[in-house]
């Protein structure tokens, strides 16, 4: 897999997370009533953290990558 299409791949994920993020704060009356929704946003944290962590991967990938091709 090339840089390409894990940065489309970490794209997407941003994307779904935000979406995951708004409709938690949308709907956080009705959720907090429920009692799935720590483990829920629990979870989020989580993919927010992997994210977070495969985003700075590609980066210093992308620049290991960059240096040996000068």
């Amino acid at each position: 897999m090339d840089n390409k299409v894990i940065s489309e791949n970490l794209k997407l994920q941003s994307e779904h997370l935000s979406f995951l993020q708004g409709e938690c704060q949308r709907h956080a009356k009705k959720l907090a009533a429920r009692p799935f929704i720590k483990t829920f946003e629990s979870l989020l944290e989580l993919a927010e953290l992997q994210h977070t962590n495969q985003l700075q991967l590609l980066t210093v990938l992308s620049g290991q990558a960059g240096g040996t091709n000068a």
